[in-house]
């Protein structure tokens, strides 16, 4: 995200950067994004389905490397939307069988106000 505080009319995007620091590839992985907005509710990407009771995510490769997804295109902040702070968006690869974590765990907090 290109801040941590936006305001009507600011551009914002998500981009995630995922590192594949090994030699080889990694195939067919689950990369989970949620979007945590501090009410005991949860957003998961690509969906955007909401947990509980729904959660989602996309299975992506990662050949040797750096590679950056879009996960959110850029917009414009827009107004009327009041405002909210202590936002996060959570983002980490799984196993194939999503029970246990193969990368970090990423964050970025960010807030909104008019």
């Amino acid at each position: 995200m290109p801040a941590v505080i936006f305001n009507p009319g600011d551009d914002c995007e998500l981009l995630a950067f995922v590192s594949n620091d090994g030699q080889v590839a990694v195939d067919n992985v689950p990369l989970f994004v949620v979007l945590d907005i501090g009410v005991g509710s949860y957003w998961f990407w690509p969906s955007w389905r909401q947990y509980p009771p729904d959660s989602d995510f996309r299975v992506e490769s990662f050949l040797p490397g750096d590679r950056m997804i879009q996960i959110i295109d850029l917009f414009s902040w827009p107004a009327g939307v009041g405002q909210l702070s202590g936002i996060q968006f959570l983002g980490a690869v799984t196993d194939g069988s999503i029970t246990r974590l193969i990368s970090n765990v990423g964050s970025w907090e960010f807030s909104y106000a008019e």
